[in-house]
């Protein structure tokens, strides 16, 4: 098997290099002569045409249904914020666990997020 694969690959890397060989100075004959041609026609004296179109882009003006997804959505992320974070301040005692500090949280976490999230969309 070993012999099998050191011929192949000696076959592989004297035959292929000649196969093409013929083809490569053929192509390489033509390549500089449109070369040269291209090289003459370009003109350095005059500047390029500009004939791509300005690109004026009007200011983004969201509709209120975005608005209100924006909101909506911001307000439930900030509601989760609230609820952590008011489970987190509120101090840990054995009567409540952690109500109070959620239910103040969650609220005042969900007005801010919406209120944020209407004021982001333009």
């Amino acid at each position: 098997m070993r012999q099998f694969t050191v011929v192949t690959l000696l076959a592989v890397l004297f035959a292929a290099p000649s196969a093409h060989a013929g083809e490569l100075t053929a192509a390489g004959a033509e390549r500089p002569a449109a070369i040269r041609a291209s090289i003459a026609r370009v003109r350095f004296d005059t500047p390029p045409a500009n004939n791509q179109p300005s690109v004026f882009h009007l200011p983004r003006h969201n509709g209120p249904a975005q608005k209100i997804t924006a909101g909506f959505a911001m307000g439930v992320l900030g509601g989760f914020a609230g609820l952590i974070a008011g489970a987190a301040v509120e101090q840990h005692c054995a009567c409540d666990p952690n109500w109070r500090g959620v239910g103040i949280g969650v609220p005042i976490g969900g007005i801010i997020g919406a209120v944020v999230g209407v004021k982001m969309v333009p």
